[in-house]
């Protein structure tokens, strides 16, 4: 049996418990399994990364706030195993409990500078901005919405912040929150046909969307209502990305739904709403501080990971033909894939411990090899990197680019690309805390290429809502419900691929590409995509058919 030393519960009367009977408890809450064996895979019980990320969060509550690391999980899947990886970091972690807190000013995260450098070098432009549209079930008054709206800027002080050059970098700080009503929500009124109620949507999307953000005035948030005779009200939330990330668009959408339905809002996760400071817990200053404190050891510790990283990609690119010009504009394409291929995937694919995002980052990558002729695909894609205590359900630029360097040779089945990338991302993870372009800036250098030309696609993938997401009064909704790109920008991913699971387990596939003169299409993309995800399903252990016949393509 596993054995673990003794852990405080929490409660001043609580008797202690072990690390292990913890893990137990919160493996069994989240799987819906009752008894957890020393040898259980947490991937094969059923999990998958947002599982897993809620079971981290968990842990780290019921330990005192220990910075756990999410990647324990994912390093260490089985039982026994993963009880032993959180005890060693218990041991590493122990004397940070006492660090300082509450820093309302400092220096920048890694993230926001890139972010900034780019706004710097542009001038006034929307290339930083970010859209979430939500969907607004039963009609609420204006002035309620306003007030959820401004309680957001209350609890979240990255919403109210201010940032300056200094030197050859940026400082940022945390303005008070403005009176009420505070944030900016302008009510458009859209009725008439859904066509045309969708195009004037856009229209109005855009207009907004292509505003730049003031980042001296501490104040990154303004909204759109526009009230729809039929179907939901949308509400668009403007905001920009030195403030948010992707994971925040869940954050921001579950406590506005709190607000709504008259629930008792959050505790403000950074203590004081007015200042935005407390001693009680960490705050996204506190975040850039020790990430830049950290920097220097991540990166020796990850430099052998990323030089065999850009060696392999770099010398997979030395027979590509040159992809001649590219439009700056880019072309879409998309389809839908019944929800059976996903469930047959699965059948085999969490015997081996792959997620939903594993197994189709790896047919992507089969697919895009077998269009190319490829053995070594560049797949970009995001890590959510929100595994520090008391900022999981924070909004702010946690998020960070990594590059998985997938292997497709000539003979490979399903189940052993999946078992690359599970590989890949899982290394990758460790460095989840440090800008890809910090990570490669050497690795490249000794090869002589650049960045930009190790990322054959970026990959996003969106898994099923969970059930709460479903019953709440405010939903994420698609910017593809009103046919959105909101603006084509001369720079960022030439291909673009995202997946998304819906409630049936279909999978929504969608493409953006800026295709060079001799490439492919968008909807040939998309094609290979699908055909590749029904291989999978089909044959986990076939060897993926070669592309005999079809020229090689450039991406």
């Amino acid at each position: 049996m596993t054995e673990a030393r003794p852990a405080q519960a929490s409660g001043p009367h609580a008797e202690e418990v072990t690390t292990a009977e913890r893990c137990r408890r919160i493996w069994g809450d989240l799987l819906h399994v009752p008894e957890i064996g020393d040898e259980d895979d947490f991937f094969v019980l059923g999990g998958h990364s947002m599982l897993a990320t809620r079971a981290m969060t968990r842990l780290r509550k019921e330990l005192g706030g220990f910075e756990l690391p999410a990647g324990i999980i994912f390093e260490h899947p089985v039982f026994h195993e993963f009880v032993t990886g959180v005890e060693t970091a218990l041991g590493r972690t122990a004397g940070d409990a006492s660090r300082d807190t509450g820093r309302d000013s400092g220096p920048v995260s890694l993230q926001q500078e890139e972010l900034l450098r780019l706004e710097a070098a542009l001038g006034p432009s929307p290339a930083n901005n970010v859209v979430v549209l939500l969907e607004v079930h039963a009609r609420r008054d204006t002035e309620v919405l306003r007030r959820a709206l401004h309680g957001l800027l209350d609890r979240h002080p990255a919403l109210r912040t201010a940032f300056r050059p200094v030197g050859e970098g940026f400082e940022q700080a945390v303005v008070p929150p403005p009176p009420e009503p505070g944030v900016e929500l302008v009510v458009h009124d859209v009725p008439g046909a859904q066509e045309a109620a969708t195009r004037r949507i856009r229209a109005l999307l855009r207009e907004a969307h292509l505003r730049p953000f003031d980042l001296t005035a501490g104040s990154l948030l303004r909204a759109q209502l526009f009230r729809r005779p039929d179907g939901p009200d949308l509400l668009a939330c403007h905001l920009h990305h030195t403030a948010f990330d992707g994971a925040s668009g869940r954050v921001l959408a579950g406590e506005l739904a709190g607000a709504l339905d008259g629930r008792e809002d959050p505790a403000p996760p950074y203590g004081d709403p007015v200042t935005g400071t407390s001693g009680a817990g960490p705050t996204y200053v506190d975040y850039a501080v020790r990430q830049r404190e950290a920097l220097d050891g991540l990166l020796a510790r990850g430099r052998g990971h990323w030089l065999r990283t850009v060696g392999d990609l770099a010398a997979d690119m030395l027979e590509l033909p040159p992809a001649g010009d590219r439009p700056s504009r880019h072309v879409r394409a998309a389809a839908r894939v019944e929800g059976d291929v996903l469930r047959r995937v699965r059948e085999w694919a969490r015997s081996g411990g792959a997620t939903d995002f594993v197994v189709l980052a790896g047919a992507v990558a089969a697919a895009l090899g077998r269009l190319t002729h490829r053995s070594c695909l560049g797949i970009g894609t995001l890590l959510d990197n929100r595994d520090h205590f008391g900022l999981d359900r924070t909004v702010g630029a946690f998020a960070n680019s990594t590059l998985l360097a997938v292997p497709v040779p000539d003979r490979t089945t399903p189940g052993e690309v999946a078992a690359e990338v599970r590989q890949r991302l899982t290394e990758a993870r460790r460095w989840a805390d440090v800008p890809l372009g910090v990570l490669i800036e050497e690795p490249c250098g000794r090869f002589g290429v650049h960045p930009s030309e190790l990322v054959d696609a970026v990959f996003w993938f969106d898994g099923p809502p969970a059930e709460e997401e479903d019953r709440a009064a405010v939903r994420i909704a698609d910017l593809r419900e009103v046919d959105a790109r909101l603006v084509d920008l001369p720079f960022g991913p030439r291909l673009g691929i995202g997946l998304s699971v819906g409630r049936a387990d279909d999978v929504h596939v969608s493409v953006e590409y800026a295709a060079p003169e001799a490439g492919p299409t968008a909807q040939e993309v998309v094609d290979r995509i699908v055909t590749m995800l029904r291989f999978f399903a089909d044959a986990p252990d076939g060897t993926i058919p070669a592309s005999e016949g079809h020229p090689a393509a450039v991406l």
